[in-house]
């Protein structure tokens, strides 16, 4: 059970927070910044992009809003037994799922190497977890398991990464999934039309997609499946069940979702 129940931040906020850097000197992680503001620790690019933040005190706490959205995926089937985590950032998920579902299988897909480090180094995440390094879409490519859940966060800082655009890595992800289960996807589309073109992709499998449009972050976070998504009464009594065993309450969330027309 998590200690903090909930906790917010404003990203806004935290751009301005000036931070100390703990990472100096450290070889091979140069173009990145791990900075730090009493609880708070993130990590910082060049350009000023913010990619992960963490509560020291509360590590397992997923603390941004687009990361407790992808965490609803666990509301889709009544007991999940493994999950898929498609782009590692600083192991919001891990972090998460390692603290408050050890009956869940997990597994990490991380392309940079640095980034594997980072999280292991400054993250909180165990050494021991394993983090598979390779592109998400050659992961899925040669995947021969299924998965109650998966979950892409492959964003850039240019926006939704273009391998989660390609019909290979929709189809593949499709057939990676268990019977009933979900794929979600977090995307940040620069204009309307990246959207529609994320959407049209994605129906080539999902005839079924649910939407959360993260309030005050350009994040868009989608539920796909291929059968009948949960009712709304369902994902709702569900979250009350997850709140009770975590004290994390993703209820508003599950209430501002919308559902799409299905694909006939």
């Amino acid at each position: 059970m998590l200690k903090i129940e909930q906790y917010s931040m404003n990203m806004e906020h935290l751009l301005t927070l000036p931070g100390e850097q703990v990472n100096h000197g450290t070889a091979g992680l140069e173009s990145f910044e791990i900075r730090q503001n009493g609880d708070l620790r993130w990590i910082r690019f060049p350009d000023g992009t913010i990619q992960s933040v963490m509560l020291l005190k509360e590590p397992a706490l997923p603390v941004l809003t687009y990361i407790q959205a992808l965490l609803c995926s666990l509301l889709f089937m009544p007991r999940p037994s493994n999950l898929l985590n498609l782009g590692l950032g600083s192991g919001s998920i891990e972090r998460f799922i390692l603290s408050q579902y050890s009956d869940i299988e997990l597994v990490s897909v991380e392309i940079d190497a640095r980034i594997i480090e980072i999280s292991k180094q400054y993250f909180h995440i165990p050494s021991s977890h394993t983090v598979f390094q390779l592109p998400a879409e050659k992961y899925l490519e040669i995947n021969q398991a299924n998965f109650d859940i998966l979950v892409s966060d492959i964003c850039t800082r240019q926006g939704t990464a273009n391998s989660q655009l390609s019909t290979d890595f929709v189809m593949h992800a499709a057939h990676a999934l268990n019977t009933g289960g979900v794929f979600a996807v977090n995307i940040l589309p620069r204009s309307e039309s990246e959207i529609i073109e994320v959407l049209i992709a994605l129906r080539c499998a999902f005839p079924w997609i649910l939407l959360y449009d993260v309030a005050d972050m350009d994040n868009i976070v989608l539920f796909c499946t291929v059968t009948p998504s949960p009712s709304p009464a369902s994902l709702m009594q569900r979250a009350k069940t997850l709140y009770q065993s975590t004290g994390l309450n993703l209820s508003p969330i599950c209430r501002q979702m919308i559902a799409l027309p299905a694909k006939k």
